[in-house]
């Protein structure tokens, strides 16, 4: 939501739900032939799209030429080339690699030292192919959610920087009424005029309308109602220009109020 001198614009975001299934590339590391068929065939089953590699070099290979959004590992040997190919794997990547480890081991003990090597999920042999694939997903759903972690935070500094170039008093409010965000012209105007942390981010933008009680408490009033009506989504925008008379500016006050919904991903 924006709003022009000390009152917001208002923008209501809302967020389209994430789907139940997230499927993807799998890098699959497994030196013996038969193990490495069944759970490639139990992945693709399932939807995942499979990479083979039989060897930590050739996965390596495979992660920097096609980058995986995940990677199962079930090696012969030591335990210990299991951890160093999953480390090498995490390294190589530029972005977070979630890494199953499918092993023979049983015990709490093996359980506990392959999560300390930096494996996310440890499964154990004989596997379930449902319980594979739905951690195999899990670990793609929470790949993406770092993403888009990363993303959103990128976004808000990039949000942050265009909203402060803005000589307008402007301020971000959820579909909640709850403030935000609001520019450093916002701030300023409301530290300039006593308003100060109650005009700021965690605010509740509309109560704090509904409670003026100075001589410019209608004008409030009536912005609080017009600015409901945006959100409620009565209406596409509001616009009210008044003047307050207690500004130590003197200057009135133009709140524009304009919804904003985020789009589908």
């Amino acid at each position: 939501m924006l709003l022009k001198r000390p009152y917001p614009i208002a923008r209501s975001l809302e967020h389209p739900p994430t789907a139940q299934r997230a499927l993807g590339r799998v890098l699959l590391l497994n030196d013996s032939l038969g193990s490495q068929h069944a759970v490639a065939h139990a992945l693709r089953s399932d939807g995942f799209d499979v990479v083979e590699a039989a060897s930590a070099n050739a996965a390596l290979l495979a992660a920097i030429e096609r980058p995986p959004d995940a990677v199962v590992i079930e090696l012969s040997g030591p335990e210990d080339e299991s951890f160093d190919s999953c480390l090498s794997l995490k390294a190589a990547s530029d972005t977070f690699l979630p890494v199953l480890y499918l092993s023979s081991r049983t015990s709490r003990a093996a359980r506990a030292r392959a999560l300390d090597a930096g494996f996310d999920v440890y499964l154990t042999n004989p596997f379930d192919a449902s319980e594979l694939c739905a951690a195999v997903g899990a670990l793609i759903r929470l790949k993406q959610q770092e993403a888009a972690r990363i993303a959103a935070s990128a976004v808000g500094m990039l949000l942050d920087d265009a909203l402060d170039a803005l000589a307008d008093h402007v301020a971000l409010i959820g579909s909640d009424s709850t403030i935000i965000a609001v520019n450093r012209s916002w701030t300023e105007f409301a530290n300039d005029n006593g308003a100060g942390t109650g005009v700021g981010v965690g605010a509740n933008y509309l109560e704090v309308c509904d409670h003026a009680t100075s001589d410019d408490a209608e004008d409030a009033h009536a912005a609080s109602e017009g600015i409901r009506r945006v959100l409620s989504g009565a209406v596409r925008n509001f616009e009210l220009e008044y003047p307050v008379t207690r500004l130590r500016s003197n200057a009135g006050i133009v709140c524009w109020c304009v919804t904003y919904r985020a789009a589908a991903p």
